[in-house]
């Protein structure tokens, strides 16, 4: 099983995230999310989508200057970005931050939310990673997405 790579809080906060890289699907109006870790539902570890409509639009303008130099987990010639995530549990959403300059939100580049409840794989990976479950939590069938 892949390793997830975990990283300090760009922030500074001294809390733990794990890598992701992601890109901007116009043909789906999502963001698309790889992550290198434990299995959820790819054998690299997780693909997942974000709605666009989740997020707000300056956020997704703001990634969209963001260069892409990343190969595909999948093995497409798709590029990503990487940014870093975290489940917090107790606010019940995940949080997300992408470094780069210029910085749109925050003073390391961007952050955003969002709830947890929408993205559950997400939520597992990042507690799989963490070693808070040790196995994906079964869900409902979710449309496979392609990478």
């Amino acid at each position: 099983m892949p390793t997830a790579q975990l990283i300090p809080s760009a922030l500074g906060s001294g809390k733990d995230y794990v890598q992701l890289q992601m890109r901007i699907r116009e043909d789906d109006n999502s963001l698309h999310i790889q992550g290198v870790g434990p299995y959820v539902n790819r054998d690299y570890g997780i693909s997942a989508d974000i709605d666009l409509d989740d997020l707000p639009d300056s956020v997704m303008d703001y990634l969209r200057d963001v260069p892409t130099h990343f190969a595909s987990k999948a093995g497409t010639d798709m590029k990503y970005l990487i940014g870093q995530m975290r489940h917090a549990e107790n606010a019940g959403r995940l949080n997300f931050q992408v470094k780069y300059d210029p910085v749109y939100n925050t003073k390391y580049g961007c952050t955003f939310n969002v709830n947890t409840g929408d993205y559950p794989r997400l939520a597992t990976f990042f507690d799989m990673a963490t070693g808070k479950v040790a196995t994906p939590i079964p869900e409902q069938a979710i449309e496979e997405v392609e990478d």
